[in-house]
């Protein structure tokens, strides 16, 4: 805030004049600092900072859907995995590895259902084992995995 004062020695004393942005001669413009923030730059800063806290916690909620279905995929991998190498150490003439499709029956590991079912095709001393591993947390997966086997 700028103010226009007379000149005028110790004496004379100081008087104010509010004469506009430029004074008459003899005046003298002194401008005093301003401190602080006006309350608008308050309020668009605090705008700025929600939307920052804003977009913060939506990340926090995707990380978090992002590693509940790392883990059920992971827990489905392991399921798979484990019976697909039982069946690949069973004997070649074995019941369990005859053409046609086989369920394994669900399985639950840390409150969530996996059904889990493979199908086997033989091709002479060949045989493909397509194992497939389904669950439902909200929304329905699956994942399957498949090898050959030889005789």
């Amino acid at each position: 805030m700028c103010e226009y004062y007379l000149r005028g020695g110790i004496s004379g004393g100081m008087k104010k004049n509010q004469l506009g942005k430029r004074g008459p001669k003899g005046r003298k413009k002194t401008c005093r600092r301003q401190r602080g923030f006006t309350l608008i730059e308050v309020l668009v800063g605090l705008v700025f900072l929600t939307m920052g806290l804003l977009a913060m916690a939506g990340l926090h909620l995707t990380a978090i859907l992002g590693n509940f279905n790392s883990k059920n995929l992971t827990q489905a991998t392991y399921a798979l995995q484990d019976r697909l190498e039982v069946l690949e150490s069973a004997p070649f003439d074995s019941v369990s590895l005859d053409s046609g499709e086989h369920n394994d029956g669900p399985v639950t590991i840390s409150g969530v259902v996996f059904n889990r079912n493979y199908a086997v095709a033989a091709n002479g001393n060949l045989k493909t084992i397509q194992y497939r591993v389904a669950w439902n947390d909200g929304s329905s997966h699956s994942i399957s995995f498949s090898t050959v086997r030889s005789q």
